[in-house]
Formats: structure tokens, sequence, C-alpha cells
């Protein structure tokens, strides 16, 4: 496998290629949200075979002490090449930062040299070293003052994920229900799961002697093996429970296992699932050996934005994930299923379960799909001022991606906050101003051209000269000036515009003839449209910012862009700046023969850094009587208004994920 340290799409990625800390490299602005000590699980999977096959897995458990941007660790560590997985002490310094919208990026005590890259929650933080080769998923929560059995007390639910001696024909995924009682009994019930080694099949398993000792120094919780059938879990775990009692993790001192869980007692069984997430996990994938001829295992590391429509909730989701087969790349996508009154969610391949009063989520996988998925509510620096730019409002113009999804040059970003502009919406007419109704936004000390403001949302284009891997935002209003906000940078990082303005739904689309493609004139097999997006990166010939783009010759996308559509992939005759606009890039392209009809996933892929984005949908049906040779179109441009603050609507046709 080559090296995955010659990509650069995630800030400071390159330092996964150095020694150089964490500390000293990422903003810092945000460190204060991170103090203590917390309890740390570790699992990694290294050496990975052509195939699939591990070579090597690590666990780590221990506590980690964070401290002013150096942290100091006293753990355990089992590998199976070392001692024969024999846990060794593990005692070292190491150093983090955390940036103002909680992302965090810390030196991995596993690997020198490599990042763990994640974010804080007030129970717990994830994180996973998506830029190395290897594949890691991380998991701290902050350990109490005054710690003994009756801190955990109460309903849990627990997902848990284990790669026996690093075997990937062994894998084994389940979830389970603890009440411990506060005096050492566990209560464990509607433990299932499944393991590739007893064919995927799902497994039951009844535990009813579990116990536990919890005490300031360490805990510990005792499963009794199963005497005759498939056993999920079994054997002792090193655990603790987060200071609020929300969240704990645990996992073997000798194992390659991880076991989170949260709180889901009474009320804590939420299904209001809102706001924005850091998340975290691994998946892996037991079918595709017999398909394709290798295990694939990735870990992923990211974020989620949540929110209820009719009922049922929409997640838009940044991953970045780093596959055992390729290089890291950032899968945007959308997920839509319905909560029961116990806060559990059923989708294709998954379960998901939420918890803490909404603050946590926990997923895994059925079937072949093997998944384990932590999410926890973002914790950001308060900021204060006349002019406050939210910490999590800087997002992509067209689907609103969270936090952790970079920024690219020439792209629409939009920005909410407080005290931004005047009350009353502004907008301007090209070439875009550096200046609309008093406020300005610079990106990197660079004026960025402004299309909308108001008072809680700004719509501007990220300059072209952007180069470097990382955006410092920051507005200023009435000579007044924001907190600054950190982005990460990419070549591209697209995202599809939506004819209901609202980040989801059908595709901003049209016919050869103009108009708009819809369910109720949808676009046909054969048939040559245009789809209006942002966030292509830099094209050729250069368009200046703000500029309209050129019309001869047109501003090509330097990047190759892929199209499918309902998973089959589409000739794309054109995909660059839509002649005589800003920050708007249309892709031609030629509906494919395709399985079904009606609202189809519409996605795209970049060849070149691997962005891809599986948001918006479009309505297929029939045939084109006539072939049509697809050209460049031109659309009235496509600006959003006002917006009641980061409100999603779900699309007819839930999404799941790859």
């Amino acid at each position: 496998m080559p090296s995955k340290c010659s990509r650069l799409a995630l800030a400071f990625a390159a330092l996964a290629c150095s020694t150089v800390s964490a500390q000293n490299t990422f903003d810092n602005s945000g460190n204060s949200l991170l103090q203590g000590t917390y309890f740390i699980r570790e699992v990694w999977n290294g050496n990975v075979s052509s195939v699939g096959q591990i070579g090597e897995a690590a666990s780590l458990t221990g506590t980690i002490t964070f401290n002013k941007g150096t942290y100091s660790l006293n753990a355990r560590v089992s590998d199976t090449t070392v001692s024969g997985g024999a846990a060794q002490p593990l005692v070292t310094t190491g150093g983090y930062a955390v940036n103002s919208s909680g992302m965090l990026a810390m030196d991995d005590p596993l690997s020198s040299g490599d990042i763990i890259y994640g974010g804080i929650g007030p129970s717990a933080i994830v994180g996973s070293s998506t830029e190395s080769v290897f594949f890691n998923f991380m998991v701290a929560v902050p350990v109490g003052s005054s710690v003994s059995n009756s801190s955990l007390k109460g309903t849990y639910r627990i997902v848990g994920m284990e790669y026996p001696n690093g075997n990937v024909t062994q894998v084994s995924n389940y979830t389970f229900v603890a009440s411990p009682d506060g005096a050492g009994n566990l209560n464990v019930s509607s433990l299932t799961g499944h393991i590739v080694g007893v064919s995927d099949n799902a497994v039951n398993q009844s535990i009813p002697a579990a116990t536990y000792a919890l005490s300031s120094t360490q805990g510990t919780m005792t499963f009794p093996a199963q005497s005759s059938g498939s056993s999920l879990i079994s054997g002792t775990k090193q655990f603790f429970v987060s200071a609020d009692g929300n969240v704990f993790v645990s996992g073997a001192l000798n194992g390659y296992d991880i076991q989170i869980g949260i709180n889901v007692t009474g009320s804590n069984a939420s299904t209001n699932f809102n706001g924005t997430y850091f998340s975290g996990g691994e998946d892996y994938d037991s079918s595709s050996f017999s398909a394709n001829g290798y295990y694939y295992l990735d870990a992923f590391a990211g974020s989620v934005h949540a929110g209820t429509t009719s009922g049922n909730t929409t997640l838009v989701t940044d991953q970045r994930v780093n596959p055992d087969d390729s290089y890291p790349y950032d899968f945007t996508f959308l997920d839509e299923f319905s909560l029961t009154s116990g806060g559990t969610g059923t989708e294709p391949s998954y379960l998901d379960y939420v918890g803490a009063g909404g603050a946590a989520r926990l997923v895994v996988g059925l079937s072949t799909a093997y998944a384990i998925e932590f999410d926890v509510q973002a914790q950001s620096l308060p900021a204060s001022g006349p002019v406050v730019l939210s910490a999590l409002g800087v997002v992509n113009g067209a689907n609103y991606l969270p936090i952790t999804n970079p920024v690219t040059p020439g792209e629409f970003i939009t920005l909410f906050g407080s005290g931004l502009g005047p009350s009353a919406v502004a907008t301007a007419t090209l070439p875009y101003p550096g200046s609309l109704g008093g406020v300005s936004v610079s990106i990197n000390g660079t004026p960025a051209p402004v299309q909308l403001v108001s008072a809680t949302q700004i719509n501007c284009i990220v300059p072209y000269e952007l180069n470097t891997p990382y955006a410092v935002v920051t507005v200023t209003y009435n000579n007044s000036t924001s907190n600054p906000v950190t982005l990460y940078t990419d070549t591209s990082a697209p995202g599809i515009f939506t004819t209901n303005q609202a980040g989801t739904g059908e595709a901003a689309a049209l016919h050869p003839d103009y108009s708009v493609v819809s369910s109720s004139s949808p676009a046909k097999v054969g048939e040559a449209i245009a789809v209006y997006v942002t966030g292509l990166g830099p094209v050729s010939p250069p368009s200046a910012d703000g500029a309209p783009s050129p019309t001869s010759p047109l501003s090509k996308a330097t990047d190759t862009i892929d199209v499918y559509v309902d998973n089959v992939q589409a000739t794309v005759s054109y995909s660059g700046l839509a002649p005589g606009f800003a920050g708007l890039y249309q892709i031609n392209f030629t509906v494919p023969q395709i399985p079904d009809t009606g609202l189809v996933n519409l996605d795209l892929f970049d060849e070149n850094n691997g962005a891809y984005n599986s948001i918006a949908s479009i309505a297929v049906g029939g045939s084109s009587s006539t072939s049509v040779a697809p050209r460049v179109v031109r659309s009235q441009p496509l600006h959003r208004g006002k917006l009641n603050g980061r409100v999603r609507t779900g699309i007819d046709k839930a999404r799941t994920r790859k």
C-alpha cells in the first residue's frame, strides 16, 4: 500500500509524516475546553496486507491528563507482536490542541509522529488518526473527582466491536442493555450481535451474573463466559464512566475490543437528537472478500448535523474516512430514520441509539456490516462581543455540511452568528464586492467576496488565493471584528444546490430547454442535464474572486469530477464554473441507464482528492426520445435567502451509509 502521507487534505495532515507535535501546529484557541484527567481507550490495526488482513493489532487503556496543550499518559498497551499480546506499561507525554469549534488534534500515543483528529464533547472526546497507514479509534471520558460503584447506576445502552487477536475473520459486533444497580451488579439484558466466524448470523447471549467494581483509580467489568454456543462478550474489561454519568468506555487489557455505553435512563433515552456532533468509529464489511478478494476495513472521524423533519431524524454527515484500500477521503452523506420513544432508530444495515438526553448517539452494524460509531454533542468555545461568528456555523453554502468538512477556493460558504451585519438583508450584484452594508469577511487575511449579509447570516466566496492547509475566517462589521473560526481546506469540497434551498432534497438541475428537473418533470435516461453545485475548487483558466466567470473559454475545474445516478456512473461532458456567475459551478452529464425510477441518489466524486458527496436526489423516469448533445447551459444564480437557523428538511428516499 502506498504511503498515505503523500495526501494533504485535512488540516496539518502533513504532520502525520513528521514528528512535529500537534500542540505547536494546530489552532489552540479552544484548549481550555480540554483540561483534566480522562480515561482513554484506543484500538489500533496496522501492517494491513494487500487483501486487508491485519498484521498487527494493539490497544491502549489508561488515564490521560490534559493541561494547557500538553498531556501525560499512564496506560497499558497490548500488541499482538509484543510478548504474545500481554499488556505492557506505557508512560509518556504528548501535545494537543483544540480550536474554538472544539475540533481536536493530539499526538497519537500509540504511534509517534501521527496525529489523532477528532472533537470535544462535555461527556467524552472522540477521534481517529485518519491520515495514517493504520486504522484506529479513540474515545476518552473525563474522570470524576469522587468515583465509586454508586457512580454507575441506571440504564445504559452499550455497543461493542472486537477484532480477536486482530483476526478479520473473527470480528464480532454487538449491543446490549446494562442496568447497574450502584452496588456492583451490571444486570445485562438484550445482548445480541453477529460474528463473522459464524456466518454473520444474529447471535443472542445471556449473561445473568455480570459484575463491576469502580473506584477513583480503576474500574473493571466482568462478563462470565457462556457455557455453550457462540460468545459475543466475556472476560474482564477495564472501564470508566464520565464525570456526568452520561458515557462510559471499556475494553480488555489484553484484547482488541472497545465498548461504549450511553445513559438511557428515563428521559435520557431521548428522541431529541439535534445540533452538531463530533463522531468517530470503525467499519468492517465481511462480504467484501468473497465479492472483491479483500477484507474491507476503515476508521473515521468527522461531524454530524442532526435535525428533525416531520418526526424523522435527518443527519447531514461528514466523515474523514481512512480505508484499507485507498487514500483517505471526505464522505458527506445524508441519513434519515425515525426514533422510537426509547431512542432507537433502524436503518437497512444499522441500528441507531440516542441517549444522554440527546447528547450522544451510538451505531451498531447488522448482518455483513460490522460497525461502531460514537457521536458526542460538540462543545465549542463561547464567544462574546458585538460581532459573534458561530464556531460551528461556517458551512458549505449548498448542503450546509458540518464543521469538519473542508472548504476550498472558489466555494460559496454560509456563515451564521449574531451581530454579523445590518438587521435588514442586503444582497450584492456581480461582481461581488469585498464589503457590503458595512460587512467584510476575511479568510486568512484575504477579503472574501460577499453576496448576502444580515444580522445572523452571511453568504460569501472563498478566495482563490487560499493555499494553506487551514482557513481562518473572521467577520468585521462597523469596525468590530468577530472571533476567528478555523476550518480544514482541500482542493475540492463538493456541495449540490437543492431546489428547496434547505441543503437536502432534489438537486437544482435543468433540462436542455432550461426547465427545472423535478418529480413532475423528471430527467430521462439518455438526456443531457446540468446540475448546479459549489466547492469544485480551482479552475482553468482562472477566474477573479467574485467576478463573473468567463464564457469563452469556459473555466473548467482542475479536479476530475465524476457523477453517479442511482449508483451508476454517468458520462460527464463539463464540470466548471457556470458561465457568467461567481461561486456557482455546473456539471453537465448524460443520465445513464439505472435500475430505479423516481427520486434516486445523485452523488459526486472527486477523483483527485477523493471527496464524495451523497446528499441530494434527482427525479428520473422514462427514456429520452432523442439524443441531445451535452452542452453548457446557463441558469439564474441560486442564492440563499435569510434562513431560520440551520433547519434541515429530509428527502423522500433515505440514504444509507456506504
